[in-house]
């Protein structure tokens, strides 16, 4: 990052702080902040008013950001369990911890994480403490590479690929950022016509797996906040198609916010989703702080798009009251398949199983095979959709015994 230029978080501070501020009679707007993906100022299409975006992120500052912090607020800058690093090896042998009261034996040995009570081995490790050598060891490896043809060696046959480094993180972020201003895609907007252009981001196919959120009971659902908005938000959607549910309001959290409102393409650029009160905060699902815990959260095809998958499960969780709604969708893709570059988390059935039947009672689980498994299952290597509805259980600690150990279950071909 060069001088002088702030990242996600301190951009987002650094507006809110100057917008509380004697805005200058030319309304010009604030310097332009770094936008992580891409490292480059945010540019396309003409910003929204500048009221309006100064607005959006006072709300943030002064209303929710506060309560979500409490006297925790977000990670420390240096903390390597849940800020992006050049090299995924400071996560492993930082010895992270995951969740409340979260013990592994032996801390597992400088070589994994901690996640609720069961360790996680970096590649090239494994047993239920890290301390053995696989038998798949990786060899000649980096472990700062941004090349996804390196994705290999961020995987472990255990669980598949949960950490990457920066340069490969940006890498995708910036991949993704072209994909979503190309024309076709730009136009998938929620008013599109439902047999002409593509309604959000699948969303009429996310809602026809989960039902039509149906196993969600009619009311308010409180708090919620969506992790991963992006520029359309799921909770749009899921709204759309319950109109007998609503919400106290809506916290959006996305690092790319800021790009989303620039591009006119955001559906929550005046401040409302569907009526509903909407808090913006564009920092990663990572860094996200907590204290006053959410009634509802939403997470729909977030996690491939992470840097670090068992720190933003931590917070979905961390966020969530107990006996609140989880609302969660993942796709899986066989670690074998075909590098791509726009999502280089890969994470295996087994550990979202194992996550969920832990930390959650199921109200609504979709099983089968989804539209997007069908089509992609031989071009994209996607062998499964996690389509899953749930309360949070009563205690702060996920039952360790529910989660898979390293070195404990093996990948079934596929």
């Amino acid at each position: 990052m060069e001088s002088g230029q702030l990242n996600s978080f301190e951009c987002f501070t650094d507006i809110a702080a100057r917008a509380d501020f004697n805005m200058s009679a030319s309304g010009e707007s604030p310097a332009p902040c770094w936008h992580d993906a891409s490292r480059a100022p945010i540019v396309g299409a003409p910003p929204a008013p500048l009221s309006l975006l100064m607005r959006s992120f006072v709300a943030a500052r002064t209303h929710d950001l506060s309560l979500l912090a409490g006297s925790r607020g977000p990670p420390p800058s240096n903390d390597p369990c849940f800020t992006l690093q050049s090299d995924t090896t400071s996560v492993w042998v930082q010895g992270c911890e995951y969740g409340d009261n979260s013990k592994c034996r032996s801390g597992c040995s400088g070589q994994g994480v901690c996640l609720f009570g069961a360790c996680y081995c970096r590649p090239g490790a494994e047993g239920a403490d890290c301390s053995a050598v696989a038998t798949r060891a990786l060899h000649g490896c980096e472990h700062s590479s941004s090349d996804p043809s390196k994705d290999y060696c961020l995987a472990h046959h255990d669980y598949g690929v949960a950490v990457v480094p920066a340069a490969r993180w940006r890498t995708a972020q910036a991949a993704e950022s072209r994909l979503w201003t190309q024309s076709r895609h730009s136009s998938r907007s929620p008013n599109a016509s439902r047999t002409g252009r593509t309604r959000g981001d699948r969303a009429s196919m996310h809602v026809s797996q989960f039902g039509s959120f149906k196993a969600l009971p009619p009311g308010s659902l409180g708090r919620v906040v969506e992790l991963g908005c992006g520029p359309w938000t799921q909770s749009y959607f899921l709204l759309e198609a319950r109109p007998d549910i609503t919400a106290e309001s809506i916290t959006l959290v996305d690092p790319g916010i800021e790009g989303y409102l620039r591009s006119g393409h955001a559906t929550y650029a005046n401040g409302t989703l569907r009526g509903i009160p909407a808090v913006l905060l564009p920092i990663p699902a990572e860094q996200m702080p907590t204290g006053r815990p959410f009634d509802t959260v939403v997470m729909i095809n977030v996690v491939e798009h992470t840097f670090n998958a068992f720190a933003t499960l931590h917070t979905a969780y961390r966020l969530l009251r107990p006996g609140g709604i989880f609302v969660f969708q993942e796709r899986v893709i066989r670690l074998s398949a075909a590098p791509q570059i726009y999502h280089p988390i890969r994470l295996l059935r087994q550990f979202f199983d194992g996550f969920l039947s832990a930390g959650y009672m199921e109200m609504f689980r979709f099983r089968g095979l989804t539209s997007e498994v069908r089509r992609k299952r031989h071009t994209h290597g996607i062998t499964a959709e996690v389509y899953y509805i749930g309360h949070k259980k009563g205690s702060d600690s996920v039952g360790e015994s529910s989660l898979p150990r390293g070195g404990k279950f093996r990948v079934q071909a596929d």
